[in-house]
């Protein structure tokens, strides 16, 4: 799954997107490895990925953000919003973060909130 959108800076319109793939792992498991960037213009494509139909059906989640290589308080927002639809099905969620995110989510001070590997 590919999303995309321009942005405006000073020099030119730059393409941001963001990546999402899913892994079955043992046990029903699913991996969900993020790659690019997660901010304003990519976050609705990490929403609609927590309201697809199969996204209810597992218990346990895997977010690897390892390949996140920006993220903003809108993408934050995006990743609590999908954190709060596993657990509100009643499922786990455990994060691997970028060394960006990681640092980011110790500067919110939400590292309680989420269960980092």
């Amino acid at each position: 799954m590919t999303a995309g959108a321009e942005t405006m800076s000073s020099h030119a319109l730059l393409p941001r997107s963001l990546r999402v793939t899913e892994d079955r792992l043992r046990g029903g498991a699913v991996r969900l490895r993020l790659a690019g960037e997660l901010d304003l213009a990519t976050g609705e494509h990490l929403r609609a990925v927590a309201r697809a139909p199969w996204f209810a059906r597992c218990a346990c989640y895997e977010i690897d953000l390892r390949s996140v290589t920006f993220v903003d308080c809108a993408g934050m927002h995006a990743l609590a919003e999908l954190v709060r639809a596993v657990e509100d099905v009643g499922g786990c969620v455990v994060v691997t973060p970028s060394p960006t995110v990681a640092r980011l989510v110790r500067l919110a001070g939400i590292c309680r909130e989420l269960v980092f590997v």
